[in-house]
This record gives structure tokens, C-alpha cells and sequence, in this order.
């Protein structure tokens, strides 16, 4: 997940648009807390972490909606560019 979503990040990043940039820090954000949450249930035994899990997913579920949101707002413009 960490993975996937910082290339996420990273590419929003480059977006030059603000609702593109807030996505990924959204993706970012989430992907963190969420592999974060996992690594500390299984490496350290905080079991009350599996509560903290879905916030980072429902962060990154709000990245890549905000990113589609973006798409479609720029395609409905009809600007073609990405920058």
C-alpha cells in the first residue's frame, strides 16, 4: 500500500493543480497511517491499533475519489495538459 500510493503522492505532486496535490497528500497520508497501524500490530503487538487501520484507508479512499474529482473537473474543461 505504501508503495503504491507514494507514487500516487508523486505524481499529484507533479499535477499542477491544487485538488491533485491535496489528493496525493491525502494518498500519502493514509498510506502511512495505514502501514504504520499494520507493521506496529505485527511487529509490536499493539493490538489496539487495528482500530487506527481504517482511518489511513479511508484517507487514501479520499485521495484517489479528490483525484478523480480533478480528472474529470480539467477534462470537463477541456484544458488536454496535464501541467
Amino acid at each position: 500500500y505504501l508503495l503504491v500510493h507514494s507514487v500516487l503522492a508523486t505524481a499529484c505532486g507533479l499535477w499542477r493543480d491544487q485538488r491533485a496535490a491535496t489528493a496525493g497528500a491525502l494518498a500519502l497520508g493514509g498510506a502511512l497511517v495505514f502501514s504504520l497501524s499494520l507493521s506496529a500490530i505485527a511487529l509490536l503487538g499493539l493490538r489496539w491499533m487495528g482500530a487506527v487501520a481504517p482511518i489511513g484507508g479511508v484517507l487514501m479512499i479520499l485521495g484517489w475519489l479528490l483525484l478523480a474529482h480533478a480528472a474529470w473537473r480539467q477534462r470537463r474543461s477541456g484544458d488536454p495538459s496535464l501541467y
